[in-house]
């Protein structure tokens, strides 16, 4: 049974510091969704988000153990690992995660990817894109301007060794593909646990966002997209996506996006070359 956090001085870090993160940062996510996208909320109409901190799941790991964090049942669960001397870390620290797993809550009330195959890989790849949009905005102006200063890592120190879960500047370090053809590398049968690969071939189109957040429009010139409008573009695409949208559908999708937001010709066709580019070199090419 689940313990409302209450303290009569106010002081809430001194009963649950867990508590006082994800509110924290369940705050940031909602700003950012708020200021850049105009959304109210995960689903659009300002509803009220639980936060569960020290979760557990004993059919998953040994309690008080529980390396996750999930959207489920329209709220925030938390876990934690355990880090040295008997000290717990909770992931309602890790702001890219929280970002990562109320994007999942966006998805279910938008374009309702089916969580399988090429669109659990998309649903998966549009949290972590929005995950590390949100988590380098609050480091700051100077840093979010600049997307060549950002830190590319999705749940920092919570993968295998101490590795970070994915990095979508280079997802060759947790072992993940970074283009179409090394899709047939993997054995099927070894991906069934994760719903067709979900968490692995996500990582090719993040690799595609990569590319577009990094487009300059001449060696050290301006880029060709602030992160603002990068994330604008991926939000009206995903609210745009059929239930089992493919990578070449994104492309699609976002291409009609940027005819649709751009009417300047020479700004479009510079953007347009810019996403068509960047999904080229992983290998999703315009139909």
């Amino acid at each position: 049974m689940p313990i409302r956090i209450a303290d009569t001085s106010a002081n809430f870090a001194s009963v649950s510091r867990p508590g006082v993160s994800a509110h924290l940062n369940v705050t940031r996510v909602f700003q950012f969704y708020n200021d850049v996208l105009i959304r109210r909320g995960v689903d659009d109409r300002g509803s009220y988000l639980d936060n569960m901190v020290n979760c557990i799941s004993p059919e998953d790991e040994d309690p008080p153990q529980w390396g996750n964090a999930i959207w489920w049942k329209n709220k925030m669960w938390y876990g934690q690992i355990a880090i040295r001397r008997g000290r717990m870390r909770s992931l309602a620290a890790s702001l890219d995660i929280i970002g990562h797993e109320l994007t999942h809550g966006v998805t279910e009330h938008t374009s309702g990817l089916v969580y399988r195959d090429e669109a659990g890989a998309l649903d998966e790849s549009f949290s972590d894109i929005f995950g590390v949009l949100i988590k380098n905005r609050s480091r700051g102006e100077k840093i979010y301007s600049n997307p060549d200063r950002w830190d590319w890592e999705i749940g920092s120190g919570l993968g295998e060794r101490g590795k970070p879960l994915r990095n979508m500047k280079n997802p060759k370090l947790s072992g993940d593909p970074v283009h179409v053809r090394e899709m047939s590398r993997f054995d099927p049968a070894d991906l069934e646990e994760d719903f067709g690969g979900v968490h692995t071939f996500s990582n090719i189109h993040n690799k595609a966002a990569y590319n577009v957040l990094t487009t300059r429009t001449r060696a050290r010139g301006p880029f060709v997209f602030t992160p603002d409008q990068v994330a604008q573009l991926y939000y009206f695409t995903l609210q745009r996506l059929d239930r089992v949208a493919t990578f070449e559908d994104v492309l699609e999708t976002m291409l009609d996006v940027v005819r649709t937001v751009y009417r300047v010709q020479a700004e479009q066709t510079q953007k347009l070359d810019a996403v068509t580019k960047a999904y080229a070199a992983v290998g999703i090419p315009r139909e």
